[in-house]
C-alpha cells in the first residue's frame, strides 16, 4: 500500500477511531476503543461539517461516503416533510375541531336563549293564571246552605201530586229535567195546589222538595216489600178518607161540637194498619193498643155506616176484615189536650 493510502487510512482511522494518545491509552486488551468525535458528526443535511480540513478531504474523496450522506440528507428531508405534513394535518384537525366546538357553542347558546325565552313566557302565563284564579276565588260565592224541608211540605207536595195524577192524569215527564220547559206547566200547577194548603212555604223549600220528589219518581225502583208497604199506606189513606166522608155525610144526630172533636182525631196517626193474607184473601186489622175504647167504638160505628152504604159488588171487592195482633206502633208524641180522650189512660 502506498504512502498516500496509508495516510488516507491513518486519517480515516483518526476520524473513526481517533488518533490521540488519550484514545490509544483508553484501549482495552490491546484493542482500540470505538467512538466518534463530536466535532465531525453531521449537524446539517448537506453533509459532515468538520472543523478540520483533513476530514473534509476524506469525505470529498470517498464516493461511498457521499452516497451515504445523500441518503441521509434525503431521509432527513423526507422525515422533515412528513413531520411538516403531520404538523399541517394536526393543525388542520385542530382548526376543524375548534370550528366544530365553536358551532356547538353557538348552537348551545341559541338553545339556552330560546329556553330562557320560553321560561319567561311560561312564567308570564303562570302569573296570569294565578291572577285569574285569585279573581275567581274572590268572586265565587260560598256554597249555599242546605235547604231545610219540613215534613208538612213533603206531605203536601206528595198528596197534591197524587191528586193531580189520579184525578187529572197529570205528572212529571221523567225524560226531561224537572226545571226544563217540558215540566214547567205541571210544576207551576203543583206549586199552586201546595200553596193553597200552606201559603207559608217559601220558594227555595218548595223547589227543593219538588226536585227531591222528581228524583224519587225517576230513579227509585221499589222492591216487593216496598210495594206491600205502599199498599198498606194506601189502605190506611182510603180508610181515613171514607171515615171523614161518613162523619160529614152519614152522621146526622151527633152535635157539631162532638163531630169537630171526632174530626180532630181522624188523622193518619190514629188509623190502624191492615195486612193482606195472600192465601185467604182476607185483611188482618192490627188494632192500636194505645187508642181508647171510646175512640175504637166511634171508628167502628163509622165503618159500619160506610159498609152499609156500599153496593153488593163494592162489598165483595172490598174484602173481608178480621182482627189480628196488636200493632207495635207507638202513640203520637204531641197530642192536644182536647184530643186526649182518644188516648188510653195508663
Amino acid at each position: 500500500m502506498s504512502g498516500q493510502d496509508d495516510l488516507m487510512n491513518n486519517d480515516v482511522s483518526d476520524v473513526i477511531y481517533g488518533s490521540s494518545d488519550e484514545d490509544n491509552n483508553a484501549a482495552v486488551g490491546g484493542k482500540r476503543k470505538f467512538h466518534f468525535r463530536k466535532s465531525i458528526l453531521p449537524t446539517k443535511t448537506i453533509g459532515f461539517q468538520s472543523s478540520t480540513p483533513k476530514a473534509r478531504r476524506i469525505v470529498a474523496s470517498n464516493p461511498t461516503t457521499n452516497k451515504e450522506l445523500d441518503f441521509v440528507n434525503n431521509n432527513n428531508n423526507n422525515n422533515r416533510g412528513q413531520q411538516a405534513d403531520a404538523e399541517t394535518q394536526e393543525t388542520q384537525s385542530f382548526d376543524m375541531e375548534a370550528h366544530l366546538m365553536k358551532e356547538r357553542l353557538e348552537n348551545n347558546t341559541k338553545l339556552i336563549e330560546n329556553l330562557v325565552k320560553e321560561m319567561r313566557s311560561m312564567r308570564v302565563r303562570v302569573e296570569k293564571l294565578e291572577a285569574e284564579n285569585a279573581s275567581l276565588r274572590s268572586t265565587t260565592t260560598r256554597k249555599k246552605p242546605k235547604v231545610v224541608v219540613r215534613d208538612s211540605t213533603r206531605s203536601h207536595v206528595r198528596n197534591c201530586y197524587r191528586e193531580l195524577e189520579e184525578k187529572h192524569n197529570l205528572g212529571f215527564k221523567l225524560d226531561h229535567r224537572v226545571s226544563g220547559p217540558a215540566n214547567a206547566d205541571f210544576v207551576n200547577r203543583l206549586k199552586q195546589d201546595v200553596l193553597g194548603l200552606d201559603p207559608t212555604i217559601k220558594d227555595d223549600e218548595m223547589n227543593e222538595q219538588i226536585r227531591i220528589y222528581f228524583n224519587s219518581k225517576k230513579y227509585y225502583q221499589p222492591t216487593e216489600s216496598d210495594k206491600k208497604a205502599n199498599r198498606r199506606k194506601e189502605r190506611k189513606k182510603g180508610k181515613l178518607a171514607y171515615r171523614i166522608e161518613t162523619l160529614a155525610d152519614k152522621v146526622k144526630s151527633t152535635p157539631e161540637d162532638q163531630k169537630a172533636k171526632i174530626r180532630n182525631v181522624l188523622t193518619f196517626d190514629f188509623m190502624s194498619s191492615e195486612e193482606s193474607d195472600d192465601e185467604t184473601g182476607e185483611f188482618r186489622v192490627r188494632p192500636l193498643r194505645w187508642r181508647s175504647d171510646k175512640c175504637d167504638n166511634i171508628f167502628a160505628s163509622l165503618d159500619k155506616r160506610y159498609i152499609k152504604s156500599l153496593s153488593a159488588q163494592a162489598k165483595r171487592q172490598r174484602g173481608k176484615r178480621v182482627m189480628g195482633v196488636f200493632s207495635c206502633r207507638p202513640a203520637p208524641k204531641e197530642v192536644p189536650d182536647e184530643d186526649s180522650w182518644a188516648i188510653r189512660k195508663v
